[in-house]
């Protein structure tokens, strides 16, 4: 039996070399910097160029596809094995972090970064697993395929371009979950709820950066009769907030800050955007202020499973039903408040949407859909998977079955695949939050369970080891 954790042993120092220059590159999706070249933002380009420029490094064929995603391929064969990550993350604020979001700092056996455990570590583990197959020598059964994805925190344009134009790989690996593997993922829905809305005393709302992160952010610009000084203060004590007030000749501006958390569980996170609401609602407004607000506070405020618009649901697989509110804005007389809701598949979709529709159109706020992934499953006895899952248990001992969660991955892209890894279970998931991390351990383990994994499945050696 190989010795996974001593061959690997000489690499950790390049891989973590490797990374620190990806991290680097803040690659949140950007439209004001998009071209032809760059769809996504010059950043996301660059974490592509990046990537790109290391297969090549290192012996890949290389492709950018059109700069929408891109790929490195080696072995041969008329088989292929695609392991799909992505190379975008979400938007950080440097004042929630205890260090710089794009300054990668190693401490106390954590790498700190956005993006360490949400993609682009697990991006670069899988990438050094391929690499040091190829280093030792082994003889390929089929091509391998690292393909990156460039748009997975927002619609997946990217990837949905890519499979356009490449060729779908008979089986996937999708290395941006959690152990054993996931075969089984919420429907998510992300929807904006929109009215005119023409306010002398709340002039502006702002908050929010993506619909799958709970907002760590708010602020209110305000013509208000009465200085809002103390009873800000009081209020932001009373829940444990952080805050700022301030007060020009013409406008009192409120700042919240909340607690980023992954959408998929809103309860986790602390929403500054539903505190603010919760704070404003009490004061004295035009009707057309009022009627917004206290729409969003009844509905929204310290309900994460959509019960009081009358849609919760609870399923013994995948949980309940659960919302995020992602955001609300008011500027020049239109108001707006993105939702993300998260459903399981016995979940009957189209009534319950009905039902909030018509509790906004009652309140004269309309709702768009702005993209619909539906609930997926993978089929866990496809002979990869149960490989997949005898390795994992193989290195841990941890008998855990498969998993369904709430959040969703590109392992519902694939005809054939599973998400697995590289979060080991029990472990805190800093994915979206300030202070992101993968612990340096985690991150390793993780390697020597891939190498071990893919050297059974993509090698002539592996298939006839004992």
């Amino acid at each position: 039996m190989i010795n996974w954790a001593k061959v690997i042993k000489p690499y950790k120092e390049e891989l973590l070399t490797d990374l620190d220059g990806l991290l680097r590159i803040p690659s949140v999706k950007n439209l004001k910097t998009a071209s032809a070249d760059a769809p996504f933002g010059t950043s996301i380009q660059e974490a592509l160029d990046y990537i790109l420029e290391l297969g090549k490094r290192d012996g890949f064929t290389a492709k950018d596809v059109d700069h929408y995603a891109g790929h490195l391929e080696i072995g041969q064969g008329d088989k292929l094995l695609g392991i799909l990550s992505h190379l975008d993350v979400v938007p950080a604020d440097p004042s929630q972090w205890e260090t710089n979001p794009f300054i990668p700092t190693v401490k106390n056996d954590r790498l700190y970064a956005r993006g360490a455990l949400d993609d682009k570590g697990p991006a670069l583990l899988a990438y050094y697993a391929v690499k040091i197959l190829k280093d030792l020598g082994v003889t390929w059964n089929q091509r391998i395929r690292l393909i990156y994805g460039t748009d997975e925190e927002n619609d997946w344009k990217g990837v949905h371009y890519y499979f356009t134009k490449e060729e779908m790989p008979n089986y996937g690996i999708v290395p941006d979950g959690i152990f054993p593997l996931i075969y089984a993922e919420k429907g998510v829905i992300s929807i904006d709820l929109t009215k005119d809305l023409h306010s002398e005393n709340l002039v502006e709302f702002k908050s929010g950066s993506a619909y799958n992160v709970v907002p760590d952010f708010a602020s209110a610009k305000l013509v208000y009769h009465a200085d809002l000084e103390n009873d800000f203060s009081a209020f932001l004590e009373q829940y444990g907030l952080k805050g700022h007030f301030a007060k020009t000749e013409d406008y009192q501006h409120l700042k919240i800050f909340g607690y980023s958390a992954h959408a998929a569980s809103p309860s986790g996170g602390t929403n500054a955007v539903l505190h603010l609401t919760h704070f404003l609602t009490n004061l004295t407004w035009d009707e057309s202020a009022n009627n917004f607000l206290k729409f969003i506070n009844h509905y929204l405020f310290d309900d994460f499973t959509g019960q009081s618009f009358g849609i919760d649901f609870n399923d013994n697989e995948l949980g309940n039903v659960t919302i995020n509110t992602a955001f609300v804005t008011i500027e020049k007389g239109k108001a707006k408040i993105g939702l993300n809701l998260r459903y399981p598949a016995s979940y009957d979709f189209e009534i319950h949407y009905q039902k909030l529709s018509q509790v906004a159109k009652q309140h004269n706020i309309a709702t768009t859909v702005i993209s619909h992934k539906l609930p997926s499953y993978s089929n866990i006895d496809d002979p990869e998977t149960k490989i997949l899952l005898e390795t994992y248990r193989k290195h841990t001992s941890d008998q855990t079955p498969p998993l369904a969660i709430g959040g969703i991955t590109y392992g519902r892209i694939f005809e054939r695949g599973i998400t697995f890894g590289p979060v080991f279970l029990g472990k805190p998931a800093t994915l979206h939050q300030p202070n992101e991390y993968i612990e340096l351990d985690d991150l390793f383990k993780g390697l020597e369970i891939y190498l071990d994994a893919l050297y059974q499945i993509a090698t002539a050696e592996g298939q006839t080891a004992d």
